[in-house]
């Protein structure tokens, strides 16, 4: 919760059957994955003209950096967000072709989860032309987010053993959760 602000002014007063006692809750909202445990299929080990790329690199605040998965798929990378939100919406920061001039596109799906094992769809983006940034609305509560990247159409070039060698790429620059969470050890919320 130390990178997820309380939103100013927003609370849920909760009031006692007894009409009388009230316990004031503030809201938690914000980006509540930066810097959180992260996990992936693969990761790009760096070398040959290639950058690392491991995990951690989608959800530390810089766009300058981003998860590379290894040369075959799967293309998965999972945050664990620590304790149970209300996910509002995900941001994706994608990679796009050095040259920029054929920035291309992911396909991809987010899922959520309370346990890590068992997941819900949240978006299916398996159709997406969006190049460069996307937003998806997610609306599910869980503990775990994953994007699975189905394919992609941006490709990289590079010098290797004396020719170039183009490949698709598939990794994020960026990834951020937006979520809110009723801060309390005593309600618990059904978002439903």
């Amino acid at each position: 919760q130390d990178d997820a602000p309380v939103a100013d002014g927003i609370a849920m007063i909760v009031t006692a059957e007894d009409g009388e006692h009230t316990a004031r809750y503030p809201v938690v909202y914000g980006p509540v994955s930066l810097g959180k445990s992260v996990s992936a299929a693969s990761s790009s080990p760096g070398g040959f003209g290639f950058a690392k790329g491991p995990a951690e690199n989608a959800n530390d605040g810089n766009p300058e950096t981003a998860w590379m998965g290894g040369f075959a798929p799967p293309y998965w990378w999972v945050t664990d967000l620590g304790t149970q939100y209300h996910v509002a919406r995900l941001d994706l920061n994608w990679p796009t072709s050095k040259d920029g001039a054929t920035p291309g596109a992911f396909a991809y799906r987010v899922e959520v989860s309370d346990d890590g094992k068992s997941w819900a769809m949240a978006a299916d983006r398996t159709s997406n032309v969006t190049s460069g940034k996307t937003s998806d609305s997610i609306g599910k509560v869980g503990q775990f987010v994953r994007i699975t990247i189905d394919s992609s159409t941006v490709l990289q070039t590079v010098h290797l053993f004396q020719k170039d060698i183009e490949f698709k790429v598939n990794g994020i620059l960026e990834a951020s959760v937006h979520g809110g969470l009723i801060v309390s050890d005593v309600v618990k919320i059904d978002y439903a």
